[in-house]
Parts: structure tokens; sequence; C-alpha cells
């Protein structure tokens, strides 16, 4: 169970996978990495000249790492940054990712959900409700302890199944993703609208 952390800027298009830099991240978890980069090329593609320069960190991590599941948390962690919106505190993330935006299944499902309801147990707050979004390949092999089945009746632990990051998107940022539009620009009141807008600023003051 790691916290992800992304920063951004306009630049020249270097991704940089803090973990690799630093030989702690291994080839599967390479891979995924280069997966949600071009993802992210693909959606802002039509931005002309568009050089993002974004990096990546496990939070306080010192072990090697591996496996491409975190890689739907890296992408929020990107988009947030990004659209300038912050991620809840209160929710926990684990997928796979395609190139075009697919949420995939993961391994050891149980051991990730029991991992992330034992941490809110720990530093959580009582009144407060932790959700965990899972993709919807892997509800089949759900197969979860009673302490679990007792906090999802009583309300205060929640599993969410996605298939698609536009499916996700809404449900930890509040607002859609929005679709590709005749126009060449995304919908107003959508997240890659909100991201469009930031990086045309951006573009304004460097050259002011």
């Amino acid at each position: 169970m790691n916290q992800v952390s992304a920063r951004v800027a306009l630049g020249s298009g270097n991704f940089i996978n803090i973990e690799r830099e630093v030989n702690l991240s291994g080839d599967l978890h390479d891979k995924g990495v280069f997966i949600l980069q071009s993802y992210i090329k693909g959606m802002f593609s039509h931005i002309q000249s568009f050089g993002l320069d974004a990096s990546i960190l496990f939070e306080q991590n010192y072990s090697p790492i591996d496996g491409d599941s975190a890689s739907c948390a890296e992408l929020l962690a990107i988009l947030s940054a990004l659209g300038g919106l912050e991620i809840p505190c209160n929710i926990a993330v684990t997928g796979a990712l395609s190139q075009y935006g697919e949420i995939l299944p993961v391994g050891s499902v149980n051991t990730k959900i029991v991992a992330w309801y034992e941490v809110t147990q720990i530093v959580g707050n009582s009144k407060d409700k932790y959700t965990v979004y899972i993709p919807t390949a892997n509800l089949r092999d759900l197969n979860l302890p009673s302490s679990i089945r007792r906090a999802m009746d009583k309300g205060k632990f929640q599993i969410f199944t996605c298939s698609h990051v536009e499916e996700l998107i809404p449900e930890v940022f509040g607002i859609p993703a929005g679709k590709f539009g005749k126009n060449g620009k995304y919908p107003q009141g959508s997240l890659f609208h909100l991201i469009e807008e930031r990086i045309d600023r951006k573009k304004e003051e460097e050259h002011e």
C-alpha cells in the first residue's frame, strides 16, 4: 500500500518515473508507466506543441516495486496535477491500464482490499466512509473477510468497480472526463477541458 504523487510542468515532454531513476522499478512497472504516458499524450494530442514534463513517485518507498496494478492510481495523480484538483484521501485505487483507458484486472485483489481496510482502521476516522476502486473484471475474484463485509453493511467501507478511466474520473474528481468534440475541444465542465484551459493559460503566461 503506497501513496502516489505527481508533479507536472510545461516542457519538452520528459516523463520521469522516479522509481526507475533510482533502480527501484521493475520491467512491468516501467511498462505500465509507458502505457499511461501514451494514454495522456493521446488524449491531448490536439494541443499544439503539447510538451508535458511529469514525474511520478511512490512516496517513502525504499524497496523495489514491480507490476502494473498502480497504473490507474498513477494516472489519477497526473490528472490531478494537470487539472489542479485534489484527490480525496479516503479512497484507494488499483487497476492496470490500456493505451485506450480501459481498466484491466490485477492480481491479489483481495489482499489489496484488505490492506486498504486495515490502513483505514489504524489511521482512519471512524466517522468517515472509505472506498476502494477495483477493475470490473476482478469482481468475480472477491472473497472478503467478515470484518470487511460488516463494514460494508454499515456503510463504512465501499467497493466500486470500473472498466474504463472515463467511469473512474467522475467518481474521484466529481466531474466527467469529457468526450472530444467536433470543435476540437473537450466540453466545458469536464476534467479534460479544465486541463486544456490550464495548459493554454500556462502557454500564454510563458509568452508574456
